[in-house]
């Protein structure tokens, strides 16, 4: 949740951004900044390097300990060899990748007017990706492949992965898991795939994403720069901050409030509507079982009117 800017290469400003009026927040303004997490030792000056930890040497519990949990940056290094990406850094040669499962799908992309120009503008085109992968193979500059929009599934419930992140990886396709062994107990949010070619580098200028980000190099070079969210007040943002989390995430006054793991109520509301149609199935049940003078029918049809009720009062 760290604001970033992320850079193929050499940082290139967003001249197109910055012609946006931004107001810097300063200290003075009514943003609730409960941050406790990680940040650069107070008295020091930028920039600060983030630590470089051997991946070989971190368990799931101390990733999650000494960086998730604590809001830390850290590079994780010695390469993918022995890893669950493996297959994905030596198999997804260009040959490969235009000739896969998801090159008939269609996937967003991010464009830009020219090799000069930004990306983080919200400027999308909607293409084959097969036809992205011919335009990366001829070094075109001007489409980066970026995040998809997220997946839905037949029953309204959101996906991990949208094409062509969903073909590529999983156990089904052979690709590396969506969940990596590192992760231990963390559930993703999101799985995706970015692909794109500069010669001189290309920025997706500064942002903030809204869950922690594992970031897995295949190929070239990617340059992060952070900021703590306890920074927020020295930022030109794009939006009015009115809380920052404890855990960095913010909310915006044209967005709305949400709790510290991003629910607006929605996935809450989700949760407990599953609720009540499970106490109501195991009501019809104990009611057939009732009918069909079953030992102990009257009894667990009482249990599940309580479960009902229950379920009704938390939705």
């Amino acid at each position: 949740r760290w604001p970033k800017v992320g850079s193929m290469g050499k940082r290139r400003l967003q001249e197109e951004a910055d012609d946006r009026r931004r107001r810097r927040l300063g200290d003075t303004d009514g943003c609730k900044n409960d941050y406790d997490g990680w940040k650069p030792p107070a008295g020091s000056f930028a920039p600060h390097p983030v630590a470089r930890v051997a991946m070989s040497t971190v368990t799931p519990r101390d990733f999650f300990d000494r960086y998730v949990a604590r809001r830390r940056p850290v590079v994780l290094t010695g390469g993918l060899e022995g890893t669950c990406w493996e297959t994905a850094w030596k198999g997804w040669t260009d040959d490969a990748l235009a000739t896969c499962a998801a090159r008939d799908d269609t996937v967003r992309v991010e464009t830009r007017s020219s090799v000069t120009g930004a990306y983080g503008v919200g400027r999308y085109e909607t293409m084959r990706f097969g036809d992205f992968v011919q335009r990366f193979r001829r070094g075109d500059e001007t489409c980066y492949l970026t995040a998809s929009p997220a997946a839905i599934d037949a029953q309204g419930r959101p996906q991990v992965a949208a094409p062509p992140a969903s073909r590529l990886l999983g156990n089904a396709n052979s690709g590396p898991p969506f969940r990596p062994p590192l992760a231990g107990k963390l559930v993703p949010a999101n799985v995706n795939v970015w692909m794109g070619a500069s010669a001189d580098g290309a920025s997706s200028g500064l942002h903030h994403d809204h869950h922690d980000n594992l970031y897995v190099l295949l190929r070239g070079t990617k340059r992060f720069e952070l900021y703590a969210p306890s920074e927020i007040g020295s930022m030109y943002t794009v939006g009015t901050p009115v809380a920052v989390h404890r855990n960095g995430r913010v909310n915006y006054e044209e967005s709305g409030r949400t709790r510290a793991d991003g629910d607006d109520g929605s996935v809450a509301a989700r949760v407990a509507a599953g609720a009540v149609n499970v106490a109501y199935a195991e009501l019809e049940a104990a009611e057939s079982a009732m009918a069909n003078e079953e030992e102990g029918g009257a009894a667990r049809v009482e249990a599940a009117e309580r479960a009902v009720d229950a379920a009704m009062d938390a939705a």
